[in-house]
């Protein structure tokens, strides 16, 4: 075995004594088999056994039975077939960089077949955002990195197919706009790749829809390759435009430190309004942007009736504050130390906590044989209840110098 008994019974984590049964069993052996693949042993087969308990001392026998298989190290990756996208990106796609790549060093390699089945749809997505809509991917298979080598390449076999480009394209389903303000919309021409513009049409289409107040509208994007035109994809884009929905209530719900006015006034819709759904994913990106919250959903909860709806926000809040302390060394100041707090979600008036105002909040201060500088900051960015930014900064600086002390207030 590669590795000891006990270090597989570490990794079991049973106990003589301990309750156990065969779902307890099944999961304690995934573990175990997590942390074979984790050292590059991809084959590993993990099996565990309960015999039937004792009838008096109700104990069972445990029986785990380790297959390792072979210790495979992927040293790279390799494809045929790829005459037009190149092996960077195709690596890239699916999170695998050059070696001398910053991103390869923290990026993962890949060992079981779910990575490698994530790895093959990424290969596969690519393309069809390139507009190779027959794109086929098959493998990988492994073959040795370099002749005599132990270590493995994974090979991907890409069947391109054609790169295929817009014919006609045309709209169905629509009832309340014009067809041609839709088709405006779309912003897609014949000739275009039929690849990622066929899709941010489609995205296009669907925010024209949204931003009007229909929430609840959709575009299926249907394509037709004639097989007399190669290369050629006819496009029809399904509309279902929904109704019109009305926002009743704006409910935020999870903001236990936050106050409410400072997740309100980052929201771009309110009661009354159509339930213009670009700029509520505006104002869900806003409120994310402040880094208050470690998450923010929204959701149209129906209120009287199906068309007026309750935009309801649900936030987690996170840590906001830092506080860091050190010490160094310098040829000026010999030793020298520094402390330094500060709160993005700051409220001068909210003693004795001081936070949920979203202000901001800044207090340092380094210390030196020759140095001494004491900083504060202070910013509230809606000053009066309105977008100004009132910014209040206050320091003090001293240098002490044979002949005389400098200080700066």
């Amino acid at each position: 075995m590669a590795f000891s008994r006990s270090k597989v019974g570490r990794w079991l984590d049973l106990k003589e004594g301990a309750f156990i049964d065969e779902q307890l069993l099944g999961v304690r052996c995934a573990k175990v088999r997590d942390e074979y693949m984790k050292r590059y042993y991809p084959n590993v087969q993990v099996i565990g056994q309960l015999a039937a308990a004792d009838a008096e001392t109700g104990l069972a026998e445990v029986v785990v039975m380790v297959e390792e298989g072979d210790k495979v190290l992927l040293k790279g990756y390799a494809f045929k077939g790829n005459d037009n996208v190149s092996d960077s990106d195709l690596k890239a796609s699916f999170k695998q960089y050059s070696w001398w790549n910053p991103r390869n060093w923290v990026s993962s390699r890949l060992y079981d077949e779910q990575q490698f089945e994530e790895a093959r749809e990424s290969i596969t997505a690519l393309y069809r955002e390139l507009g190779y809509l027959d794109v086929e991917v098959q493998g990988p298979e492994f073959e040795p990195y370099k002749e005599g080598s132990p270590h493995l390449c994974a090979v991907y076999t890409v069947n391109e197919g054609l790169c295929y480009t817009v014919g006609d394209l045309k709209i169905s389903g629509v009832t309340i706009f014009p067809e041609d303000k839709i088709l405006e919309a779309a912003a897609l021409e014949s000739g275009a790749n039929a690849g990622a513009p066929l899709s941010a049409a489609s995205r296009r289409v669907r925010d024209y829809l949204t931003s009007r107040g229909y929430a609840d509208a959709w575009v299926r994007t249907m394509v037709d390759t004639p097989p007399d035109s190669p290369g050629v994809a006819n496009v029809t884009l399904q509309v279902s435009e929904g109704e019109l929905i009305t926002l009743r209530n704006i409910v935020i719900n999870g903001n236990t430190r936050t106050k409410d006015k400072v997740v309100r006034r980052e929201i771009l819709v309110a009661p009354g309004d159509d339930a213009d759904m670009v700029r509520i994913e505006r104002s869900m990106n806003r409120i994310r942007n402040m880094n208050y919250f470690s998450e923010v959903r929204e959701s149209l909860v129906p209120g009287d009736s199906d068309t007026v709806r309750d935009l309801v926000i649900n936030v987690t809040e996170q840590r906001t504050g830092n506080f860091m302390i050190g010490a160094g060394f310098s040829t000026i100041d010999k030793v020298m130390g520094f402390a330094e707090i500060s709160q993005n979600n700051f409220d001068l008036f909210n003693w004795p906590n001081f936070t949920g105002g979203g202000q901001k909040a800044h207090l340092g201060a380094e210390i030196g044989s020759e140095r001494r500088t004491v900083e504060a900051n202070w910013i509230e960015p809606w000053f009066l209840d309105r977008p100004l930014v009132l910014q209040v900064d206050a320091y003090r600086r001293q240098r002490d110098y044979d002949e005389f002390d400098d200080v700066r207030i």
